[in-house]
């Protein structure tokens, strides 16, 4: 079973976010806590309290920041289970940024229901501005 909880930014979590930068090949002198200052920190557990992904989640606009899942953990619909989670929280309109050459994950949104509403340039690299407002399911 996988349940996601509040947390705080923690030396786990630390792990996990470089983890998350370096398979996007960024590059940052930030800590999660500090990349998340003013957002709210959300983790998915397994039945072992094994941590198996986390986002931070900005409420006043809807903003999912930072999103990322174990890759040992993407084939067991987590992702898909912590933004129905926070459709939940929050309801189901949310967006968020996701860099162009992340194409695993620019596939997962589509495929959950993301649809592109802009597109940019930022210091990582070119980006895509995604949004959904209905309830995700699967």
């Amino acid at each position: 079973m996988i349940e996601i909880r509040r947390s705080i930014a923690n030396s786990k979590l630390q792990e996990m976010y470089k983890a998350f930068l370096n398979e996007l090949k960024l590059e940052s002198t930030k800590t999660l806590s500090e990349d998340s200052k003013d957002e709210e920190l959300w983790i998915a557990i397994d039945d072992l309290d094994e941590i198996l992904g986390f986002v931070s989640y900005y409420p006043p606009d809807n903003f999912l920041h930072h999103f990322y899942v174990r890759p040992d953990s993407r084939l067991n619909k987590v992702g898909t289970r912590f933004l129905k989670y926070l459709q939940g929280e929050y309801g189901p309109s949310m967006k968020l940024k996701c860099l162009v050459s992340n194409h695993g994950a620019l596939a997962f949104y589509k495929r959950i229901g993301f649809e592109t509403c802009d597109a940019g340039q930022s210091n990582d690299g070119s980006y895509l501005l995604l949004a959904i407002d209905i309830p995700i399911s699967g």
